[in-house]
């Protein structure tokens, strides 16, 4: 593919975004997680899967450079995600799958290839004939089957010389009757959040015992350093980005808690009870800035720390925060109002613990991307980076200083217009 990547680096750049390779029940424009079951069963419609390579033609996805028809090449040429799969067959993928007991090919085992390709080895049926499981993650991961849409999706239907307002509604109308033929609907924010989080915190204890890497997630961060390799059109709204950051929040914590309630072993339930923290400390701070409540979820966390078993309990609350702030009204103002909330608020400034410090970093870099050109907010957000991470990723990270981290956050807020 032109390109490799080690198991860790995988991991490490955490630039994963959104793979949801089967899910327990997937319709036009509808996703559902019921059972919540892993590996989940999949359901697509009768459509199959075409294969990656089924997008690469120049007029469609496949063009070098063009915005809007490069997206196979920047998939292929700089996204992680199409490395999924063949990072199993490395030499630490391969002591991971050992220790957790697995006595075959991690790549071969469903417990792994779930999340790290289609697999479609129960389903062989919906393998289309230029379907390959070595291509990873593929654009039909979170763009469902495509044989159903494939063809009509491809024909032109771009006005000659539309723009504006005409182009956009010609796109919207495409992108809609795709929908209808089975395209799963990435432009709706909850479907995209369900997306990716069904696989990005199913890192069970077992596998973290095994030695498999534990994953942050914060969907504006892990969209910007995949790369993007799609435009947000003007239909989904001026405060889209800041929606997803804000629900991103809320699904991230109602996983964390599954994953806390389910945890096992002590450094596990504590990396579980501060992944749970930080995402609660982020939200509490965007509700102090007009977007939702969290006073559902208040007392509960309060006293989550002696008792993991009511983890599960609080998930139904940050689900109906989640929920609730798909719904909530957003604008060009929400992205400046969020980052001034997140960079001012006590729980973050005072004594942010390492997991508090990554998620409020990845949140604010990520949605830093639709507040403008901005040296002063760069600078400060580059300050916060480098209390966090080395400049080089083979060297080891900086010790990790809370004190000098809330001050730096401080200066963000004076910055931020």
């Amino acid at each position: 593919m032109g390109k490799k990547f080690s198991f860790f680096s995988l991991f490490f750049l955490i630039s994963f975004g959104c793979f949801l390779f089967q899910v327990s029940s997937v319709v036009a424009g509808e996703v559902s997680m019921a059972g919540r079951k892993m590996p989940p069963t999949l359901e697509v419609g009768g459509n199959k899967f075409a294969g990656a390579g089924s997008c690469n033609k120049e007029k469609c996805h496949g063009h070098a450079t063009k915005p809007r028809a490069n997206e196979y090449t920047t998939w292929i040429k700089a996204e992680i995600h199409s490395a999924g799969y063949s990072v199993l067959y490395e030499k630490e993928a391969k002591e991971i799958a050992k220790n957790y007991g697995i006595k075959g090919k991690a790549g071969e085992d469903e417990r792994c290839a779930v999340c790290h390709s289609i697999h479609l080895e129960k389903k062989p049926d919906l393998k289309g004939a230029k379907f390959d499981v070595n291509e990873g993650v593929t654009c039909e991961a979170c763009h469902g089957p495509s044989s159903g849409y494939l063809e009509p999706h491809a024909k032109p239907y771009e006005p000659k010389g539309a723009e504006g307002k005409v182009l956009d509604q010609a796109r919207a109308k495409r992108h809609k009757e795709s929908v209808g033929l089975g395209m799963w609907d990435a432009k709706n924010p909850k479907i995209r959040l369900e997306t990716c989080v069904f696989c990005h915190y199913q890192i069970s204890s077992k596998m973290l015992d095994a030695g498999h890497p534990d994953l942050n997630f914060e969907m504006t961060y892990f969209q910007k350093t995949m790369p993007v390799h799609w435009v947000e059109t003007p239909d989904k709204g001026e405060g889209f980005s800041a929606k997803i950051a804000a629900a991103g929040q809320a699904i991230s914590l109602r996983e964390a808690l599954k994953k806390l309630g389910a945890s096992s072993g002590k450094e596990n339930v504590e990396a579980s009870y501060n992944q749970a923290m930080s995402h609660y400390k982020i939200l509490k701070a965007i509700a102090s800035a007009g977007y939702g409540s969290t006073s559902g979820l208040d007392a509960g966390m309060k006293g989550l720390a002696g008792d993991k078993g009511g983890a599960a309990k609080l998930a139904g609350a940050a689900d109906k925060l989640f929920n609730s702030l798909i719904g909530a009204s957003y604008s060009k103002d929400s992205t400046p109002k969020i980052m001034k909330a997140i960079s001012g608020t006590a729980d973050l400034t005072g004594s942010p613990t390492r997991k508090d410090a990554e998620q409020t970093f990845m949140i604010l870099d990520g949605i830093y991307s639709t507040y403008g050109s901005d040296e002063g907010v760069l600078g400060a957000l580059d300050e916060l980076y480098y209390g966090l991470y080395a400049e080089d990723p083979a060297q080891d990270p900086p010790p990790y200083d809370s004190k000098a981290f809330g001050q730096n956050l401080a200066k963000v807020k004076s910055v931020v217009k």
